[in-house]
């Protein structure tokens, strides 16, 4: 559960969203692998023949039929929720179908960002945002749309909350340091 102050205000917030081109890429790959080879398996004249039909054929029409439907609709839930969100103190990551949950991560404990890309996927400017943590782990999110904006945007926010901040210094008063010390 989020407080009050969590909530982002006016003109705090970035989004980068996935590339529609980059996730449905496989799909479209898929659809027309099948349709080529059931074009090939008719124009070789082993289209349905025989008791069972060419094997061939009714392979590509189920991948056709079941797969391919199955397949875009995967990847249109993963276009609509991977999501990287620039906060003003944390970077929200919700990496997309099947993935439910949404990573916080302040800008603190980002040691460096970098990109990613499959060489089919470069000229949309797409790629694979990997932070890599203090701790050593790596967090990723494929496929988004401006993956170099994302990285120089958090590069610019992570270097804009390390900076030193003036902490207001106030005298400890005597009732203070007790509360401390007893709880």
């Amino acid at each position: 559960m989020r407080s009050d102050n969590d909530n982002p205000e006016e003109g705090e917030t970035t989004d980068f969203r996935a590339s529609s081109f980059a996730v449905f890429l496989p799909t479209l790959i898929i659809a027309f692998g099948s349709g080529a080879l059931l074009v090939l398996t008719w124009l070789s004249g082993a289209w349905l023949s025989g008791e069972w039909g060419s094997v061939p054929a009714w392979l590509c029409l189920v991948m056709l039929v079941v797969a391919v439907p199955f397949v875009a609709f995967l990847a249109l839930l993963r276009a609509l929720t991977t999501r990287v969100r620039l906060l003003k103190d944390r970077v929200r990551i919700h990496r997309g179908f099947p993935s439910s949950r949404e990573i916080d991560v302040p800008y603190a404990l980002i040691k460096n960002t970098r990109i990613t890309q499959r060489p089919a996927i470069r000229p949309a400017q797409s790629g694979t945002l990997v932070f890599s943590l203090v701790d050593g782990t790596e967090l990723r999110v494929s496929d988004l749309s401006d993956a170099d904006g994302a990285n120089r945007a958090i590069r610019r926010l992570a270097e804009e909350n390390l900076a030193p901040a003036a902490m207001p210094v106030r005298a400890a008063r005597r009732r203070d340091e007790e509360t401390a010390i007893v709880g």
